[in-house]
């Protein structure tokens, strides 16, 4: 292993994951973890073969993810703390720490090309507009963002009705952001036939026809660059924003975010910077909250002791204040419009360590508690069933 590499990978480690997943559900064992659970108004997974395999499920994506992440942690570490040292300065300076609202610029609405295309049975639209998302000047990492030419276009797949009809945004999680990918998630055809939908599928940036040609794991979003994270989570809010913008100058009918994952903190970000124009209602299944915490906790034990660990841990924690969904101002949406799912097994995203932050931070809304992972919970029937009635009842 080099000054910047992540411990290579042990037989022990493979059985980790299903040692911490037995331990983990037994509330005796931690009680104040009990008592977080108790607050949630849920309870502590259980103990179940069908949790145990969700569980289990994750636990090895998160290992698989880590794994093919290795060789750039090695490769780029030296880059990626240079740059940090150099953007905190410049951060801190702007103000964009303490106030990050400020760092958030406000789109206008494009005007995009339209191209009809067959799919699932359903005449769809495939929008395309120029993002024109730009980085603040002498911002470390500005130079390498602009370059990724394939994400400086966005590509939006709708479902129009031809009479004027509410229109829900759909924000997928990462790796996604195909049809293939999204619509078993989604369930778009249904949610535009069967509950009267304008329905708008974005591609957020580094995914499906947005993805940088260096690879799928070190170009991806979130990523370990610090500064890459930091310009795509603010580029995907911007380009949210700026959809939304078209969508609101089509007609006035209302509009609804759902996001799962990495879309569930890209519907939060973008319901907090929309101000005083709010979103109708916004759904946030299994969300990514909190990146830091996300990116440390998955680091391996061994790699703490490594000399760059907590200059990155210093680093991460502080820029991304800057896009923080938990340093935003909640929604101005009504606490009733705003509904949460979490997973009780979920090993990617842990939810007492992420929905729970993010229910509180929303003034405690509703929020479905499913017993399983994160992998799966999206094609979960409660879940379906909890999406329709949040997104159909009151006030479309």
């Amino acid at each position: 292993m080099s000054e910047f590499g992540l411990p290579r990978i042990r037989p022990r480690d493979l059985a980790a994951p299903v040692t911490r997943l037995i331990q983990a559900p037994l509330p005796r064992q931690n009680a104040a973890r009990g008592e977080r659970w108790k607050d949630t108004g849920s309870q502590p997974p259980r103990l179940t073969p069908g949790g145990l395999t969700s569980a289990g499920l994750d636990s090895l994506a998160v290992l698989a993810v880590r794994t093919a992440s290795g060789r750039s942690v090695e490769r780029e570490m030296a880059m990626v703390l240079e740059e940090a040292r150099a953007a905190l300065p410049v951060f801190d300076r702007a103000g964009w720490l303490t106030d990050p609202v400020s760092y958030h610029r406000t789109p206008t609405a494009p005007s995009p090309t339209s191209t009809p295309f067959q799919a699932m049975g359903a005449t769809w639209e495939r929008l395309a507009f120029a993002s024109e998302y730009e980085t603040h000047p002498g911002e470390p990492g500005a130079d390498r963002w602009n370059g990724y030419r394939a994400n400086r276009d966005v590509t939006v797949r709708v479902l129009r009705h031809l009479r004027p009809a509410p229109w829900v945004v759909l924000l997928h999680g990462a790796f996604m952001g195909r049809l293939r990918t999204d619509a078993p998630v989604f369930h778009p055809i249904h949610l535009h036939e069967g509950l009267g939908f304008n329905v708008v599928m974005p591609v957020l940036p580094l995914h499906g026809r947005r993805s940088a040609p260096s690879g799928i794991v070190p170009r991806a979003l979130p990523s370990f660059n610090i500064m890459d994270n930091v310009h795509g989570i603010a580029q995907a809010g911007w380009d949210v924003r700026r959809l939304i913008a078209w969508i609101r100058s089509q007609d006035e009918q209302p509009v609804s975010l759902y996001g799962i994952s990495l879309g569930g903190y890209v519907g939060a970000l973008t319901g907090a910077l929309l101000g005083d124009s709010p979103a109708q209602r916004i759904v946030a299944g299994i969300p990514a909250v909190d990146f830091p915490k996300i990116f440390l906790s998955q680091i391996p034990p061994r790699a703490t002791k490594t000399s760059w660990y907590e200059d990155y841990a210093h680093h991460v924690v502080q820029l991304h204040r800057a896009i923080a969904v938990l340093g935003l101002p909640a929604p101005q949406t009504p606490v009733d419009h705003l509904h949460l799912y979490a997973a009780r097994h979920d090993r990617v995203l842990r939810p007492l360590q992420q929905t729970t932050r993010l229910w509180q931070h929303w003034g405690r809304p509703e929020v479905l508690w499913i017993d399983g992972g994160h992998i799966a919970a999206g094609r979960n029937k409660r879940v379906g069933r909890f999406v329709d009635h949040a997104l159909a009842s009151g006030g479309l």
